[in-house]
């Protein structure tokens, strides 16, 4: 159920917090920790083995050699309205993932596992972004979209998922602010709801403390003007459409959908005013990997797998507002 809470969730709500120049308990002369506007990835899984563990005859061949995933994402956020009242933005965000499997005869070997060696798995999707300031001082934040996962990135129902965030936000004082909501989602499994917390806390200076529940915890570290250290623990997870038709089953009839949870440690650098670098490193440990077929879940799988838990390291390069545009409001 988590994968509904992606990472392009979070990184909506970080720039509706963090573009304005109220982001919590910061001097006058200390620019904020900055939204990632633009930001190119590459991440990999290393050296973790997929092993059926319900109805392995049906799916057995090589997939127990899974040795590697590794998955390239581009994703941008646009500003198009900036007002201390409202501001509206928009998002664009396309992924691409692999697995790569070990052992020279996995090609005339049937399964699973040479069928998920062939695919490149996809996802496109698109959001607005919205932030209202209430007579109150609170914010509302409407986050909106529809998303596309796939193995040939097709378009139908079977792919598509719609979903709205809603999100009131309150300051309690200078250092914290907390929030609440509701995740509205639409895809093969049916209308789904899901509550949303949020909690923003300044420990010091140096310290902040960001909680998105049931999503993520993280902790960041602020070095200097121009480099962070972020410690997190988070849920990640992805379901993806098979257009291509798999064994007896048709195109479109099934799903393969995994659940994890990572642990990880994070350094960000610029390498100028606008330009960042980072790279993140931690541990991933598999809760759910399932294939089913379309409208069914975890309890009606075909087969479940177990995938063992293994290092996993990210590379980034992102853009950021410039300094100035805090300085300046």
């Amino acid at each position: 159920m988590f994968h509904f809470y992606s990472k392009g969730f979070i990184t909506a709500l970080a720039l509706l917090s963090m573009i304005t120049s109220e982001t919590l308990a910061q001097s006058k002369e200390q620019v904020p920790y900055r939204p990632k506007l633009v930001e190119f990835s590459f991440q990999s899984l290393y050296d973790h083995r997929l092993t059926p563990s319900q109805s392995p005859g049906a799916f057995s061949g090589d997939a127990s050699n899974e040795k590697r995933s590794a998955q390239v994402t581009f994703k941008a956020i646009a500003p198009v309205l900036l007002r201390d009242s409202l501001k509206i933005g928009v998002q664009l965000k396309f992924d691409q993932q692999q697995f790569l499997f070990n052992g020279p005869n996995r090609s005339r070997q049937p399964g699973i596992g040479n069928y998920l060696g062939e695919q490149d798995f996809r996802s496109l999707s698109a959001r607005l972004l919205v932030q209202k300031k209430l007579n109150n001082g609170a914010n509302l934040n409407i986050v909106s979209g529809v998303e596309f996962n796939d193995n040939n990135l097709s378009f139908h129902s079977n792919t598509r998922r719609l979903f709205v965030t809603g999100i009131y936000q309150q300051k309690i004082n200078k250092r914290r602010t907390v929030g609440g909501g509701l995740l509205v989602s639409h895809n093969d499994l049916g209308l789904r709801v899901f509550p949303i917390i949020t909690l923003e806390e300044v420990l010091s200076p140096k310290w902040t403390l960001n909680l998105t529940l049931p999503k993520e915890v993280a902790t960041r570290y602020r070095v200097n003007a121009s480099s962070y250290l972020i410690a997190r623990a988070a849920l990640d997870g992805w379901r993806y459409n098979l257009s291509e038709r798999f064994t007896d089953y048709e195109a479109n009839s099934l799903n393969i959908s995994r659940l994890d949870l990572r642990y990880s440690l994070a350094y960000e650098r610029g390498l100028n005013d606008w330009l960042w670098a980072g790279i993140e490193a931690g541990w991933n440990q598999n809760l759910r990997y399932f294939l089913a077929e379309s409208g069914q879940n975890y309890r009606n799988a075909m087969t479940r797998f177990d995938q063992a838990s293994a290092p996993f390291v990210q590379l980034s390069l992102f853009l950021v507002p410039p300094s100035k545009f805090y300085k300046n409001r």
